[in-house]
């Protein structure tokens, strides 16, 4: 049930928001430098990189000197399962210099990989922007149809992610790191 579900919600994915265009910086997944490709993350992957503010913007609103954030972000069809995907995004954040960053928050998404936009770049004006950010989709489908028909795959993506960011953290050099930040909403929670 969940699969046949699954495969029709998947057309509603393919779409893209008129406002939304592909990054062109390379802190971006989707832009010519990312290992993930703008066409493999989903529409409200490429909703999340495509949006959000930047160094100027933050400027403009904190009055603090700011770098632009990073955005990653690995879609369903980007790797083939969960575990792939999140090493996937790790290897972006790697690639994006994520890991040099002050501040990196991992994001559990809802059902369809949707991200509050208000957390994200709230994140971003409190952080100054010396910060990166990754979540991770794991359906096609709204939380309440996941939760109905498989409840157990937005906790084994969310546990996949966090875990392939973990382990990357965790072999940094203790004075290095970034400090390590979690949010969730909906069964991402």
């Amino acid at each position: 049930a969940q699969e046949a579900l699954d495969s029709s919600f998947a057309r509603a994915d393919q779409d893209t928001p008129d406002d939304v265009k592909r990054p062109m910086t390379p802190l971006r997944s989707g832009s010519d430098e990312s290992l993930v490709e703008w066409d493999t993350m989903g529409r409200e992957g490429r909703t999340f990189v495509g949006r959000g503010p930047d160094a100027e913007q933050i400027h403009d609103l904190t009055g603090r000197s700011a770098i632009d954030p990073i955005r990653v972000y690995a879609g369903l069809a980007s790797a083939e399962d969960a575990e792939q995907r999140a090493a996937l995004a790790v290897d972006d954040l790697e690639r994006a210099g994520a890991f040099e960053r002050k501040y990196l928050l991992v994001v559990t998404t809802t059902g369809t990989g949707w991200v509050e936009p208000s957390a994200a770049s709230g994140f971003e004006y409190v952080t100054g922007v010396d910060s990166a950010i990754v979540p991770m989709q794991y359906s096609h489908l709204a939380s309440w149809l996941s939760f109905l028909v498989d409840a157990a795959r937005a906790r084994e993506a969310g546990r996949m992610l966090f875990d392939a960011v973990y382990e990357h953290w965790l072999t940094l050099p203790v004075g290095d790191r970034p400090e390590l930040h979690v949010f969730g909403e909906s069964l991402g929670s």
